[in-house]
């Protein structure tokens, strides 16, 4: 993630004693369970890294969370009390199925039959023909 534009968007925040750091580079790398939905993360952010674990999904497959497993600090003998996250991760065809979804082509029910697969939502055929909700 980088931050861009005249106005100075700093793409993440630190927080570290109550205290917000603005930064405009850092690192994500994610790690998925065998449905595609993201489930570890580990994010760099000036020089503290943040190894987080999502258990919990909350409208599928956008939104995930859980607790901080360790920091860079936790591993210099701090100890990480009490801290979650909140991941906001959206698949390419996200805006697509959308409109699939609001014209009745997709149940809520019909969700937990979906996978992603390379950044994209797929449905079984029987669900929706084709897929995906679309051309690639």
């Amino acid at each position: 993630m980088e931050g861009a534009g005249e106005t100075g968007f700093a793409a993440s925040h630190l927080i570290v004693g109550g205290r917000s750091e603005a930064h405009r580079v850092g690192v994500t790398e994610t790690t998925y369970d065998d449905r595609g939905t993201v489930w570890r993360t580990r994010l760099e952010v000036g020089d503290q890294v943040v190894h987080l674990e999502q258990d919990t999904c909350a409208d599928w497959p956008a939104h995930t969370f859980g607790p901080v497993v360790s920091t860079s600090r936790s591993e210099g003998g701090k100890e990480t009390a009490r801290s979650w996250n909140y991941c906001e991760w959206m698949p390419d065809n996200t805006e697509e199925l959308l409109g699939v979804y609001l014209a009745g082509g997709i149940a809520v029910r019909q969700s937990r039959l979906a996978r992603i697969v390379d950044e994209r939502i797929v449905f079984p055929e029987d669900v929706l023909p084709g897929g995906s909700g679309g051309p690639r």
